[in-house]
C-alpha cells in the first residue's frame, strides 16, 4: 500500500541522515510493522465496540496466553516482511524517487506519524467510552 511506503520512506529518510549504519532500515522497518499491528488492532476494536458482540479482545487476552503468543508471532512477520521488502537498495532508490518532491513532505513532519500510532491506539478506547 502507497501510504506504508511513504511511512516507511519518511522513517528511513529521517533515520538515515542521523545514522550511517544499517540501522536507519531496522527502525524505519520496525516503526512501520508497529502502525500495521496498531491498525490491525484499531480495526479489530472498532468491528467488536460497533457490532457489540460479546468477544472482548482485552479479556480473552488476559484469558488465553496462545493468544498472546499468535499476536506476537504477527508483530514478528511483520516486522519480517516490511524488512525483507525495504532491505534492497533498488526498492530504497525507488521509493526516493517516489516520494522526494511530494508536496506531503512539507505538510506532514515525522512527529504526526508518531501522532498516529497514539491515535490507532486510542481510538477505539475512547469509541468505546463514548458509546457506553
Amino acid at each position: 500500500m502507497v501510504i506504508f511506503d511513504y511511512i516507511f520512506y519518511r522513517f528511513f529518510e529521517f533515520y538515515s541522515r542521523k545514522e550511517k549504519t544499517r540501522t536507519p532500515l531496522f527502525t524505519s522497518s520496525g516503526y512501520l510493522s508497529f502502525i500495521q499491528f496498531l491498525f490491525i488492532y484499531f480495526v479489530l476494536m472498532s468491528f467488536e465496540i460497533l457490532s457489540e458482540s460479546n468477544f472482548n479482545l482485552i479479556d480473552y487476552l488476559s484469558e488465553d496466553k496462545e493468544i498472546s503468543k499468535i499476536l506476537l508471532l504477527i508483530f514478528v512477520s511483520l516486522e519480517i516482511y516490511n524488512y525483507i521488502r525495504y532491505r534492497k537498495k533498488s526498492m530504497q532508490d525507488k521509493l526516493h524517487r517516489r516520494f522526494r518532491m511530494n508536496v506531503l513532505n512539507q505538510k506532514i513532519k515525522i512527529w504526526m506519524f508518531i501522532l498516529l500510532g497514539v491515535l490507532l491506539f486510542s481510538l477505539p478506547i475512547l469509541l468505546d467510552l463514548l458509546l457506553r
